[in-house]
């Protein structure tokens, strides 16, 4: 359903965590971002304080994060 929006409504960007979804909706060519970049950007743009209490409590209610990504994330929002 989500694709099907993001499809209907050019220019708009498809918030989606899945990894299928996300790289059927690649293919499609939708601008995708996840969960995480949601959070990333609102930290960037100062309406949160804190990236990483946020993705603790994500990770707290079974939200799948790699190691990887994590680093990631620390190092993107700099915290």
């Amino acid at each position: 359903m989500a694709i099907a929006l993001a499809l209907e409504f050019k220019g708009s960007i498809l918030i989606i965590d899945g990894y299928k979804a996300r790289k059927f909706a690649e293919q499609l060519g939708l601008t995708i971002t996840g969960t995480l970049g949601v959070i990333i950007r609102a930290k960037q743009k100062g309406i949160i304080d804190s990236v990483l209490s946020i993705v603790e409590r994500l990770k707290s209610s079974g939200f799948g994060i790699s190691v990887e990504l994590e680093n990631e994330i620390k190092e993107l929002s700099k915290e």
